[in-house]
């Protein structure tokens, strides 16, 4: 969205935290339906859940990368949550 034609409100609504906030929930909904389920431990969900955030900063820096996936990269970014 192009700020200066932007409401204020809108603009929040649209931002890439509010969407980034969102798909996080997401995840955090998933990861608590897979405990249940018993696919995922209980602890593991609520360790999650506890320690799950996200910096835009980085995301953009990953969009950036000319790697588009990597599961070195994935497995790295797993074992930092540890």
């Amino acid at each position: 969205m192009i700020p200066r034609y932007t409401n204020p409100d809108m603009g929040r609504i649209w931002s890439d935290q509010r969407k980034y906030e969102t798909w996080l929930q997401v995840e955090l909904a998933a990861v608590d339906a897979m405990a249940r389920a018993g696919i995922v431990p209980t602890d593991a969900a609520r360790d999650i859940r506890a320690r799950a955030t996200f910096s835009i900063d980085r995301i953009e820096d990953w969009k950036l990368s000319p790697v588009k996936y990597s599961p070195g990269a994935l497995a790295r970014g797993v074992q930092a949550l540890q």
